[in-house]
């Protein structure tokens, strides 16, 4: 006890910056988090043989047929605020789709499934 009371004002000062500095790596550590995040989430879409192809911000590329395997990435990575996509999408009847809506139509549809399964969980 004799030791907690000779903390000399100089120590305290040292305590103090310390803990700004751990503040600081704290801020710095969940800024780094919320971009790592931001690197998973599909961020792109294009129409391929028949398949929705997602990209994520991590550069991986996910292929769906069926809505359930399109929810399940869209579950698992999250949809980039400014998702964007390819004229693939437009032109679907090109890319291995019957219709050149379906595409789109079947991203509809996985985010409508995705949006039940998250609300269910």
């Amino acid at each position: 006890m004799d030791n907690l009371n000779k903390t000399t004002f100089e120590d305290l000062i040292e305590i103090n910056e310390w803990i700004k500095e751990m503040d600081h790596l704290s801020l710095e550590f969940k800024e780094k988090l919320k971009k790592e995040k931001l690197k998973n989430e599909i961020n792109y879409l294009n129409a391929r043989d028949g398949k929705l192809e997602m990209r994520t911000e991590d550069g991986v590329r996910h292929f769906g047929q069926t809505v359930e395997q399109i929810s399940k990435v869209i579950q698992e990575n999250g949809v980039y605020e400014n998702l964007m996509g390819g004229s693939s999408l437009d032109f679907a009847s090109e890319f291995g789709f019957k219709n050149d809506d379906d595409a789109l139509s079947l991203w509809d549809d996985a985010l409508i499934h995705s949006a039940k399964e998250e609300s269910l969980s």
